[in-house]
């Protein structure tokens, strides 16, 4: 009978226990919530149901809504609690196995105060007043979440901008969170994937630490697009941009059990089809920009990336009058007066920086000024840096490598026209410490210039320069040596013509430093001079006279180089000269050829002159030995020059003879010994002519002829 009692008794209790836990307290905590809700906040709270398993200790929240008529703020499809009682009794903690947010909503406005619509829900007469009170340690509250579920939740975020607002939308959020909580310091995973706005999708998984914070993870976000959100900047820009493309993905590493650490892991970064617009015209862009295996570590301050290219880069540059259009990009700052304060002296810890490789690939820069009738464009060229290291204000390179398809300039005031062909330049180990420069090596490689400015022209093919071991210390240059070599030049101004070929000019030893100049020696190997003087137009005498004017008041202007020069010798290997003059009536042409000899030292801070020594052929049979010394100071002072030319053939001078005497000079044998000597402006000339087996030819009509 008792046990019958017991019974009815504990089936009673637990019949109103379900009574209560499944009907009552679900209405009552209902019916609480929204009216306390709607005491302390400006807007309507409303709740659809709330469902309650006292047996199981599972609650529901469904049709949660904080809204008004014009916009809902705050909502929730269903809110499910699961509760671990036993669990929490055993192991002595807060446990939940599982809690669940089903297509939660949040709607953030900014006004334009700047204020947000969420911290105005409150109703001011409803709001507590701050206490001070005095800050004690508490040890956290133990308690554990087994799963943590957001299921479809939105989030939307209207900024506040005067061109307009444009919501930022997160939708179809998934945020799924394993073991999180405070517990015996449980290492809780978390996994997220959700959408921004309608191209970009963002993915992040993990886990982390909650006491002490610790974090770790990857993330990556794809089709992010900047356009989307290019409006909160337009205060500042007067500038639009294209609808380029973002994709980033990452592993990172937060600690803060003692300092704050960060480690940015295997970062990879791509831009794509990115333009800066204004007036919709293209001003600078890119097709891409890649940032390849990223890697850094704080607070060692370390930096490594693998690679960093930019693809068809481009830029289009306008100067009018004394603007030019990228200074126009940015608003000016209202605040532009404004003191600004000086920024503290702290040494703080230097950055080191690693870089694998950087490029700039197929790229191109126009310039244009509309005053100066200037125009420049740099064809396609590639760029490229191999091993940059920085360490605070340290900095190497192992190798830069520049190649450019030609440089175009037209300046139509002085009607400057310049083209370059395809240019080449490799730098090796670049050195920049303690303000000391160093360069290994120098390759330069151009395959031609074209330059025309009114009456001039010159036109230069296959040039190459090399310079090694360049340093740069202390305001003072010096390389070690340097070649220059150059297949053809051509020069042509009025009437004057010169050719070069095959020019090779070695310099060991150069040195530059307050204004002086050293060279240790030179040599210039097998190089081919012309010099041609084609016939002079008729020019009006009035028009020469004017033009020589001009041209005294010119050089009277000229300054004495204060230059100081200490020049080792210089010597000439395998020259050959030509001189040809066709203002003659009958053209003059003589070629001086395997000439050989030096120049000695030419020391701006030696008394000792200059000495010199040149042997060659002439023509076919002729010979020519030049020998010598002058004071490099001042050629007046002391100058001692002996020339001697052996068996020269006469009929070449036949243009002279023909000009002056009439006739042609038929044979004959020429040997000139001439000797100059000058001291404090007094000249001695000894001078040897001998003509011998000389026969005069045909008589040639000449206006200069004697009679």
């Amino acid at each position: 009978m008792k046990t019958k009692k017991i019974s009815i008794i504990i089936t009673s209790v637990l019949v109103v226990y379900a009574i209560i836990g499944f009907i009552i307290l679900p209405m009552v905590l209902k019916s609480q919530l929204e009216k306390e809700l709607n005491n302390q906040l400006i807007k309507k709270t409303t709740i659809e149901s709330i469902e309650f398993n006292p047996f199981l200790l599972k609650l529901a929240v469904n049709g949660f809504k904080i809204a008004d008529e014009k916009e809902e703020v705050i909502s929730f499809k269903r809110l499910y609690i699961d509760f671990s009682l036993l669990k929490s009794i055993h192991e002595t903690h807060i446990s939940f196995k599982e809690i669940k947010l089903i297509e939660p909503l949040v709607n953030i406005i900014q006004k334009n105060d700047g204020s947000f619509n969420l911290l105005e829900l409150v109703k001011k007469s409803e709001k507590e007043k701050v206490v001070k009170q005095e800050k004690k340690e508490t040890k956290p509250v133990q308690f554990k979440i087994t799963k943590t579920i957001l299921d479809n939740a939105n989030i939307k975020f209207t900024p506040y901008s005067k061109e307009g607002s444009s919501p930022i939308d997160i939708n179809e959020l998934n945020y799924t969170f394993y073991e999180i909580g405070t517990y015996k310091n449980s290492l809780a995973s978390h996994s997220l994937n959700t959408n921004i706005n309608k191209n970009t999708k963002l993915f992040v998984d993990g886990g982390f630490n909650l006491i002490p914070f610790k974090m770790y993870g990857k993330v990556k976000i794809e089709n992010f697009k900047p356009k989307e959100y290019f409006h909160l900047a337009k205060e500042m820009v007067n500038f639009d941009i294209s609808d380029a493309n973002l994709n980033i993905n990452l592993g990172y590493k937060l600690d803060t059990s003692k300092e704050l650490m960060l480690e940015i892991n295997d970062a990879n970064l791509i831009i794509s089809d990115f333009d800066i617009l204004q007036k919709e015209k293209k001003l600078l862009g890119f097709k891409d920009f890649n940032i390849n295996n990223l890697n850094v570590l704080y607070p060692q301050q370390s930096v490594n990336i693998n690679d960093i290219s930019f693809n068809t880069v481009y830029a289009n540059i306008i100067k009018t009058k004394n603007i030019i259009n990228l200074n126009t990009l940015v608003k000016d700052s209202k605040n532009k007066d404004k003191k600004q304060e000086k920024p503290t002296n702290t040494e703080a810890k230097p950055w080191v920086i690693g870089l694998n490789t950087f490029n700039i690939n197929n790229s191109r820069v126009n310039f244009k000024d509309t005053l100066a009738k200037l125009d420049v464009e740099v064809k396609p060229f590639n760029f490229k840096v191999d091993n940059l290291n920085v360490n605070d204000k340290d900095i190497k390179v192992k190798n830069v490598n520049l190649k450019n398809s030609g440089i175009v300039i037209n300046e139509r005031k002085s009607k400057l026209d310049l083209k370059t062909g395809s240019t080449q330049v490799n730098i090796t180990d670049i050195s920049y410490v303690d303000s000391a420069v160093s360069l290994n090596d120098i390759k330069l490689n151009n395959k031609s210039i074209a330059l025309k400015q009114k009456e001039i022209k010159l036109n230069t093919t296959d040039i190459s320069l090399l310079i090694n071991d360049l340093k740069y210390i202390d305001n003072k240059l010096s390389i070690k040596n340097s070649k220059i070599k150059q297949k053809e030049t051509s020069l042509k101004q009025n009437e004057l013509d010169v050719q070069t070929k095959n020019i090779e000019v070695l310099i060991n030893g150069l040195k530059y430093a307050n204004n002086s100049l050293a060279i240790k020696n030179s040599q210039m190997n097998h190089p081919y001079i012309k010099v041609l003087i084609n016939k002079k137009p008729k020019v009006d005498k009035k028009e020469e006279k004017a033009t020589k004017k001009v041209e005294k008041k010119k050089a009277s202007k000229e300054k004495a180089s204060s230059l100081k020069l200490n020049i080792g010798p210089s010597n000439i290997k395998n020259a050959k000269l030509i001189f040809e003059d066709k203002n003659l009536p009958i053209p003059f042409k003589t070629e001086v050829s395997k000439l050989n000899g030096k120049f000695s030292e030419l020391n701006s801070n030696s008394s000792r002159p200059t000495k010199l020594d040149l042997e060659g052929k002439v023509d076919k049979y002729g010979y020519t030995n030049i020998t010598g010394f002058l004071e490099h100071k001042d050629i007046k002072e002391l100058t001692d020059i002996n020339l001697i030319f052996k068996n020269i053939a006469i009929k070449n001078f036949t243009p002279y003879s023909g000009k002056f005497v009439g006739r042609e000079l038929k044979s004959g044998k020429l040997n000139l010994d001439l000797k100059y000597n000058i001291k404090k402006s007094n000249l001695a000339a000894q001078n040897s002519v001998i003509i011998t087996d000389i026969e005069l030819g045909d008589k040639i009509e000449s206006p200069d002829a004697m009679s």
